[in-house]
This record gives structure tokens, C-alpha cells and sequence, in this order.
């Protein structure tokens, strides 16, 4: 299973769209790939919000960054390193707030690397299971599965439950509440007609409503882009 040091980023108030995003990846990005023990590192930048609910529990989000490591150890260990800190000290020249999530990855439906793909993130609170805990192999797969394989062009799926709040970033911003984060789950489609079809199906509208374990506050198209 993959690790991820995820965040939840906002762009910096006095930045454009476009500096925000550049920075982030010809800057930032230049600097975190260099993290002692990291697998590899995707940003994932908004292109539409789709949804956000109307009392959106967490900080406005302008991208979502995934740090992939081996472990826990392995992500603290990068986490003390001279890389990072250097790193750290990047994050107020473009972010306005950021809050650090811990993510285990599930890989539900295989994705094949070697397709353009087209992608959309759900960010999810506890749904209305307020079990302390839950599984997204023998829980929460078999309660959506139905629905979720049937959207038209579905090219892969991962579930990343939130599995650690406590490793927060002291970088000279505001740090945002993840305490109500409970799951990243990534979709990916083989075309954007697809994609579009897709999210604004009925299909996609019962998976929403109808999932017992978590509850869909925020749904993002996304722009992915790999550093490393």
C-alpha cells in the first residue's frame, strides 16, 4: 500500500490563477521532488469545481498535492531532512493555507499508466456509518461498487482514507481543521465527454446519496500533473 503526505492547498491571495499554478510546479515542485525516500509526487490541480457543499467543512482548496512514500517512518524521515526544510520554507511565497492529511491508498480499479486520462476528486467527511472505523476493501467498495462500475468510461479508481491528522506543516500560514477529512477518492476516464457524462449521471447521483459510509462534500476536475 502507498503512503501519501497529502495537502489540501489554497493559492496565495495576492497571486493570479496562473502564477499560483506555475509556481507550484516549476518551483515548488523542483524542490519537493528532491525529499529523501519519496516514490513519487503528483499535483493535482483544479480546473472546475463541480460541487462544493454549501457548508464546506474544510478550507476553500485550490490544489491537492500527493507525496507518495513507503511508510509513516519513511515520510518522517523526509520530514526532517535539509530537502524539506527547504521546501518549507517555499510554501508562503505561493500558499495562503494548507492542511496536511496522512492518505493510505487503495487501488480499486486498475488504472493503466499508459493512457491520457481525465480525472475528478471527491473529497469526503464520515457519511452517515459513524462506526469509528472502516474499510474501503470489505466496507465501502462492496456498497458502491454497482453504481461506480457502470459509469461510462471508467478507466481506474483509487480510495486514500485519511489515516493520520496529526503531522501539520508550521510554514507561517494559517494551518487549515482536517479533523473532518475522511477520504480523497481519485476516478479516472478515458475521455472528458465521458468524464462529464459521467459525474452528472443518475448513476453518480445515487453513488452520492446512497453511500452509507461517507459523505461527498467537494467534487473537483482535475488537472494531474506528475513531477517525478
Amino acid at each position: 500500500m502507498t503512503i501519501y503526505r497529502s495537502a489540501l492547498i489554497s493559492r496565495k491571495a495576492s497571486l493570479s490563477e496562473a502564477a499560483f499554478k506555475s509556481h507550484w510546479i516549476e518551483v515548488h515542485g523542483e524542490l519537493a521532488r528532491k525529499l529523501p525516500g519519496l516514490l513519487h509526487y503528483r499535483q493535482n490541480h483544479i480546473l472546475d469545481r463541480v460541487y462544493e457543499a454549501p457548508a464546506f467543512p474544510l478550507q476553500r482548496i485550490d490544489g491537492i498535492s500527493q507525496l507518495a512514500f513507503q511508510s509513516i517512518e519513511a515520510m518522517e524521515r523526509s520530514d526532517a531532512s535539509q530537502a524539506y526544510a527547504l521546501t518549507k520554507e517555499d510554501i508562503p511565497k505561493f500558499q495562503g493555507e494548507i492542511t496536511i492529511l496522512v492518505l493510505k491508498a487503495f487501488e480499486l480499479v486498475q488504472r493503466r499508466s499508459a493512457e491520457v486520462l481525465y480525472k475528478v476528486i471527491l473529497v469526503s467527511t464520515r457519511g452517515m456509518h459513524q462506526q469509528s472505523s472502516w474499510d474501503p476493501v470489505e466496507d465501502w467498495w462492496p456498497s458502491v461498487k454497482a453504481q461506480i462500475e457502470q459509469l461510462p468510461g471508467l478507466r481506474g479508481l483509487t480510495q486514500n482514507k485519511v489515516i493520520d491528522r496529526n503531522h501539520p506543516v508550521s510554514a507561517g500560514i494559517p494551518s487549515g481543521d482536517g479533523r473532518r477529512a475522511e477520504a480523497l477518492t481519485e476516478l479516472w476516464f478515458d475521455s472528458e465527454r465521458n468524464l462529464n457524462e459521467a459525474i452528472s449521471s443518475e448513476l453518480f447521483s445515487q453513488f452520492m446519496t446512497q453511500d452509507f459510509w461517507l459523505r461527498t462534500v467537494a467534487i473537483y476536475r482535475i488537472q494531474e500533473v506528475k513531477i517525478c
